[in-house]
């Protein structure tokens, strides 16, 4: 009787895995493992790194460091211009957004902040996206965002 695995074994198993006949596999080290593989944090605190970036893929999140008086449309505004910002840093630009995930603390705001967000983007150049309602950390904000965009050269290792 021959004993199946059933996670991915390349990616617990140093340096294989093992045959549906359970014989041990020459695998290399998965990329998951690979001790050559750097993880880049930007100005990182004890909480937070304000952009961590491995494999070429950044990740960081934006919340409107404005006056928070202000609506939905210059919040986000304020949000997509630190977003630029951020993407300069790590040698990138909105154009290599993968995805975003937008919260929104009212969907009444959708439409006024869509209006923001296709204005941003050139046709054709927008990531994938989610949104999600949800209750931020601070009262006055209306709308975070966090990014996954391509990294520059630089930090494609």
């Amino acid at each position: 009787m021959i004993k199946r695995r059933l996670m991915a074994p390349f990616l617990f198993c140093e340096p294989g895995g093992f045959s549906q006949t359970g014989q041990p596999l020459n695998y290399p080290l998965s990329p998951l493992r690979h001790k050559d593989m750097n993880i880049h944090r930007i100005n990182p605190c004890k909480r937070w790194s304000d952009i961590t970036v491995f494999n070429g893929i950044a990740h960081f999140v934006e919340v409107p460091e404005c006056d928070l008086s202000l609506g939905i449309q210059e919040q986000t505004r304020q949000v997509m211009a630190q977003a630029e910002e951020a993407l300069a840093k790590i040698g990138s630009d909105k154009g290599r957004l993968l995805s975003v995930t937008i919260y929104l603390t009212d969907f009444a705001n959708l439409p006024a902040f869509n209006a923001v967000w296709d204005d941003w983007f050139p046709e054709g150049t927008a990531p994938s996206r989610a949104c999600v309602k949800a209750e931020l950390a601070n009262p006055g904000y209306l709308v975070e965002m966090a990014f996954v965009a391509a990294a520059g050269e630089e930090y494609q290792g």
